[in-house]
C-alpha cells in the first residue's frame, strides 16, 4: 500500500503513518495503530476477530485488549467525524472498516429532541508549539518534542482530541488571535506554553485559554533537573498530562463547571457524569448520596449509558468503603456495583476514559465484593500497564495491591503517583498514612496528620493505631473519641468491610491497639 488510500471523506498515507480527515485535518498514527488500520483495510468489509487482529499486529506478543481498543480508537479520531462510523464494532465477534458507513444507528442518547454520540465529549485542544526561551543553546529540538509528545498523549483519549503539530506549526514564531484560531479549528482549547533549558536544569511554563473567551483556564510551572533529555521531556510531559487531563484534571474541572450551569431539561450523558464526579470527590457520605441520585437520574433517561453505568458502579463502591451502607448491607451495595460495572464495560460505544475507570473499578471489586485477590492483582497490573503514566490510577491501583498483600510494589506506585502530583488530594495522602502504618512507620504515618482535613474515615483509625504502636495511648484515645462524635454508627464491622486485607491479621493488630484507644465503646458491637 504505497500510495495513498481513500476511506471515504479521508486519505491514508501508509508510508508515513499520516491520516488526513475530510476536514483537512491531519493525523500522525503510532506504529502499531497504522498497522492495525493497514490490516484493516486489506480485508474491508469483512468482520475480523479480536484473536486474528491481535496475532497480525501483535504476533507473539501478549497485550491487554484495551491496547487494540485505544488502536481502535486513534483511528476513529483521525478518520474524522464523516467517516469514523466506517470502523465498526461488532460485539462478541471483531471489528470490520465499512466501505459505507453503517445505516443501522450506533448506540446513541436522546434527551430532548436532540441525538448524540455516547462518545462524543466536547473537550478538543489546539496545542501550539512550545516557544523556545533558552538563553545559552537552542533548544528548538527539546520544545518541538515536548509538543508532539503533549500532543501524541493527549490523543490517546478518544474524549479529548488534539490539533496535530502539522497544523499547529503555522503560528510557530507568529503572534496569534486565539478566538478566531479557535472557532477556525473548532476546538474549546488552546494549549500554549514555554520551554527554557539552562544546562541539566529545564523550566516549563503551560497555559490552558478558553478558545471561545480567550480567557485563562489554568497556568502552572514545571521544574526539573537532569542531563537526560528524553528522560527530562517525559517527565515534564507526564506531569503537565496528569494536570490537565487526569480525572480530577483542569479540562474535567472546567466541564463540570459547564454541566453544572446548565438546565435539567439540557443535560446529556457526559453532564450528568460531570455532576455525579464533582459530587464523588468531595468524599462525603452526603455526597456520595447525591452522587448516585444525580447518576440514577441520568440512567432512567439514558439507560444504556456505559459511561454512567461505571460511574454509578465508583458510587456504590464508594459508599461501601466509607461506611454509608451499613455492613450487613454491604454485600448488597457491592453486588449492584458488579452489575453496573459488568453492564457498562459491555456498551460497544463506550469512550476510552470510561473503559480505563472501569478496569480500575474491576479491580476493587475482586478485592471488596468477590475477596479474590489473585484476579484483583491480575487487573490491578494490567491497569497499570495498560495506563502506566495515569497518575490517578496508580494510587487507584495500589490501595487494591495493598490489601493483597504487596506492600513493596504499592510503595513503589504511590511513590511514582506522589513524583507527578504536586497537589495531592487528602484521599491520596491517606493512602501514604495507610501503607506507612502497615510497614511500621508510624512516625512517617503521623507527619501527615495535619496535612489531612478530613481525617474521619480514611486514616482515623490507622493514625490512633500508629499513636498507640509509639506508647501515645492517651492522644489516641482523645482522636477516637473525636471519631466517635464524628460517626457514631461506625462499627468494627463496618471497619473489616471498608479494609478487606486478605491477611486477616492485620486488622486483628489494628482492633487490638484501638481497643487501648477507646474503640469501639462498651457495648457497641
Amino acid at each position: 500500500m504505497g500510495e495513498p488510500v481513500r476511506i471515504g471523506a479521508a486519505t491514508v498515507f501508509f508510508g508515513t503513518g499520516r491520516v488526513r480527515a475530510g476536514d483537512g485535518r491531519e493525523t500522525l498514527l503510532r506504529p502499531k495503530t497504522i498497522e492495525l488500520l493497514r490490516v484493516l483495510t486489506a480485508q474491508r468489509d469483512t468482520v475480523i476477530t479480536k484473536d486474528a487482529l491481535f496475532a497480525a499486529v501483535w504476533p507473539g506478543v501478549s497485550v491487554v485488549e484495551d491496547s487494540l481498543v485505544q488502536c481502535v480508537s486513534e483511528i476513529r479520531s483521525a478518520l474524522g467525524a464523516t467517516d469514523r462510523d466506517r470502523l465498526q464494532t461488532l460485539p462478541k465477534r471483531g471489528y470490520r472498516l465499512a466501505s459505507e458507513p453503517d445505516q443501522e444507528p450506533r448506540a446513541m442518547n436522546t434527551l430532548a429532541g436532540e441525538t448524540e454520540a455516547v462518545d462524543s465529549l466536547p473537550a478538543s485542544i489546539l496545542v501550539l508549539p512550545f516557544k523556545d526561551l533558552s538563553e545559552s543553546v537552542n533548544q528548538g529540538h527539546f520544545a518541538d518534542g515536548m509538543t508532539e509528545d503533549i500532543i501524541a498523549e493527549l490523543n490517546r483519549w478518544r474524549e479529548v482530541h488534539a490539533v496535530s503539530h502539522s497544523l499547529a506549526n503555522i503560528s510557530k514564531g507568529h503572534a496569534i488571535d486565539v478566538r478566531a484560531v479557535a472557532a477556525e479549528m473548532r476546538v474549546r482549547y488552546v494549549l500554549e506554553g514555554t520551554v527554557r533549558r539552562s544546562g541539566d536544569r529545564v523550566r516549563i511554563t503551560a497555559q490552558l485559554i478558553d478558545g471561545k473567551t480567550a480567557t485563562s483556564v489554568w497556568a502552572d510551572r514545571f521544574d526539573e533537573t537532569g542531563d537526560d533529555v528524553l528522560a527530562l521531556q517525559d517527565a515534564v510531559t507526564t506531569r503537565l498530562l496528569h494536570s490537565l487531563i487526569g480525572i480530577n484534571g483542569v479540562i474535567v474541572r472546567s466541564e463540570m463547571r459547564k454541566a453544572w450551569r446548565k438546565t435539567e431539561g439540557d443535560l446529556c450523558e457526559y453532564d450528568y457524569a460531570m455532576r455525579s464526579r464533582y459530587h464523588f470527590f468531595r468524599r462525603t457520605p452526603q455526597d456520595t448520596a447525591r452522587a448516585i441520585e444525580i447518576c440514577r437520574e441520568g440512567l432512567q433517561k439514558l439507560p444504556r449509558s456505559g459511561v454512567l453505568k461505571i460511574m454509578q458502579g465508583w458510587n456504590h463502591l464508594l459508599m461501601n468503603q466509607y461506611g454509608v451502607v451499613k455492613a450487613n448491607e454491604a454485600s448488597s451495595s457491592m453486588e449492584e456495583a458488579a452489575r453496573l460495572l459488568e453492564e457498562g464495560m459491555s456498551d460497544p460505544a463506550l469512550p476510552v476514559t470510561a473503559k480505563r475507570t472501569g478496569l480500575w473499578l474491576q479491580a476493587h471489586v475482586e478485592v471488596h465484593y468477590k475477596r479474590d485477590y489473585g484476579a484483583a492483582r491480575r487487573h490491578a497490573f494490567a491497569g497499570v500497564e495498560a495506563y502506566p503514566n495515569d497518575t490517578d490510577g496508580l494510587f487507584l491501583l495500589a490501595k487494591v495491591i495493598l490489601y493483597a498483600g504487596e506492600w513493596k510494589t504499592a510503595r513503589q506506585w504511590l511513590n511514582a503517583a506522589l513524583a507527578r502530583d504536586r497537589n495531592p488530594k487528602d484521599y491520596k495522602l491517606a493512602m501514604v498514612v495507610v501503607l506507612d502504618y502497615l510497614e511500621g512507620r508510624f512516625e512517617d504515618a503521623l507527619a501527615y496528620r495535619d496535612r489531612i482535613t478530613n481525617l474521619e474515615f480514611a486514616t482515623a483509625p490507622e493514625l490512633a493505631a500508629s499513636l498507640v504502636a509509639l506508647g501515645r495511648v492517651a492522644d489516641a484515645r482523645t482522636m477516637m473519641e473525636r471519631f466517635r462524635r464524628d460517626a457514631p454508627w461506625f462499627t468494627q464491622a463496618d471497619l473489616r468491610t471498608s479494609r478487606p486485607y486478605q491477611d486477616a491479621s492485620v486488622l486483628d493488630t489494628m482492633l487490638e491497639r484501638l481497643a487501648q484507644a477507646g474503640w469501639p465503646p462498651k457495648g457497641q458491637p
